[in-house]
C-alpha cells in the first residue's frame, strides 16, 4: 500500500482547505494561510492531521502539533500549484497570507468555483465546466483535434441519438445500432447520455477509420467520486 493511499483522507482534506483558502482570497483580495483551518479546529474535525506519539503529551499540546501539521501541509499544497502553474497562478504567498491577482483568461477562478460550490447550486457551472472540458481536451490533441460535447442537457439536440449522431457525421465512426429490445431513438428518460458527457478524437489526415478517441465524464463539487464508474464502454455498447 503506498504512502499516497494511507495519506488519501488527509491529501483530499489539504486540497479542500487550500481550495478554501484561495477562495477567500478571491473574495476579499487576501487570506491568512491558514484561515481556513480554523473551522475545523473550532469542530474538533482534524483527526486527519493527528501526528503519531502524542498519546503522552497533554491535550493542548497535542492540538498545536495538529495545526503544526495542517498548516504545514496547507502550504505545501500551495506551493505545489505554484509549482505547477508557475506565473500562471493567479495568487502570490507573501508571509502568511495569499494575495489574488487576477488570471488573464479567469480559467483557475471558474474551476475554483465549480469545484467548491455546492451541487444543487452549481448546476450552470457544471454544463460551462462541461463544454471547456470538451474545448480543452480538443486543443490537447493537437491541430487535429476534434471534440462533440455530448452531455445532458444538450443544446438544441434533446434525444441521445440525435447528439450522438454528431460524432458519426464528423468521424464516420459509432454508428448507431441499438440492442434488440432498445428503442431506436430513445426519450431522454430512457437514456440521456449513458454517462458519456463528450468525446474527442484525433482526425486522421488521410480520412480512414481508427481514430484515437477520449471519452470524458465530468463532475464538479463533491460528488465526483460518484462518477467514477458511470462512464462505461458496455453502457455504450448497447446502442453502438
Amino acid at each position: 500500500m503506498t504512502e499516497s493511499y494511507e495519506r488519501r483522507h488527509q491529501l483530499q482534506r489539504l486540497a479542500d482547505d487550500a481550495d478554501q483558502t484561495e477562495l477567500d482570497a478571491l473574495h476579499i483580495g487576501q487570506a491568512i494561510l491558514d484561515q481556513g483551518l480554523y473551522d475545523e479546529a473550532i469542530a474538533d474535525a482534524m483527526d486527519d492531521f493527528r501526528p503519531n506519539d502524542t498519546a503522552n503529551l497533554p491535550e493542548w499540546a497535542q492540538h498545536d502539533l495538529q495545526q503544526d501539521d495542517a498548516v504545514g501541509g496547507l502550504i505545501e499544497v500551495i506551493e505545489q500549484r505554484e509549482t505547477l502553474l508557475g506565473t500562471r497562478y493567479p495568487f502570490c504567498r507573501s508571509a502568511n497570507a495569499l494575495e489574488y491577482r487576477p488570471s488573464k483568461t479567469r480559467v483557475y477562478e471558474f474551476c475554483l468555483l465549480a469545484s467548491t460550490t455546492a451541487e444543487r447550486d452549481n448546476r450552470d457551472l457544471a454544463r460551462i465546466f462541461e463544454r471547456l472540458a470538451t474545448l480543452l481536451t480538443r486543443r490537447y490533441l493537437g491541430p487535429e483535434g476534434r471534440a462533440e460535447h455530448i452531455g445532458w442537457p444538450r443544446e438544441n439536440r434533446p434525444r441521445f441519438r440525435t447528439g450522438a449522431e454528431r460524432i458519426h457525421q464528423r468521424s464516420d465512426e459509432w454508428f448507431w445500432r441499438p440492442e434488440p429490445g432498445l428503442p431506436d431513438d430513445p426519450l431522454p428518460r430512457d437514456a440521456k447520455d449513458e454517462g458519456l458527457d463528450f468525446a474527442a478524437w484525433i482526425h486522421h489526415l488521410d480520412d480512414r477509420p481508427g481514430h484515437l478517441f477520449l471519452l470524458g465524464q465530468c463532475a464538479c463539487g463533491d460528488n465526483w467520486p460518484n462518477k467514477l464508474t458511470e462512464l462505461s464502454i458496455e453502457r455504450l455498447r448497447r446502442w453502438f
